[in-house]
């Protein structure tokens, strides 16, 4: 691999169920991610995923990314455990996997029942 990339950063995390920006995600739900360098679209493909953080398995994979740019990620988590995991890329030539890139920030999914899931009012709107 001989392209020079500009390193991906996450800088915010919107989880629009619970109106949180602490990390906390909502399986099977969608969230909003802000950042720099996201979109490596000078690659072959690039998939998005979730690495559990207590090694049970191998990333999870997200398939449904509805915005896809370089600043902002907008996609439908797919259904987790509860647990901690952090945002991966992987990033394929030619078929093969070539490069893994694991972002140092952390997101929980909590247990039932520990969220409030209350309608939230953003600008007089109902989000």
């Amino acid at each position: 691999m001989e392209k020079i990339l500009n390193t991906p950063f996450i800088k915010d995390i919107y989880d629009p169920l619970t109106g949180s920006h602490d990390g906390t995600i909502t399986p099977s739900a969608p969230i909003v991610v802000t950042g720099e360098n996201l979109r490596l679209s000078a690659l072959e493909e690039t998939v998005l995923g979730l690495a559990p953080l207590d090694n049970s398995g191998c990333p999870i994979q997200i398939s449904h990314v509805c915005k896809y740019t370089d600043t902002q990620l907008l996609v439908v988590l797919p259904n987790l455990d509860p647990g901690t995991y952090s945002p991966v890329l992987q990033v394929y030539e030619a078929g093969k996997l070539v490069l893994v890139y694991v972002f140092p920030v952390v997101w929980r999914v909590c247990r039932e029942g520990d969220v409030d899931y209350s309608i939230r009012y953003y600008r007089n709107k109902i989000i």
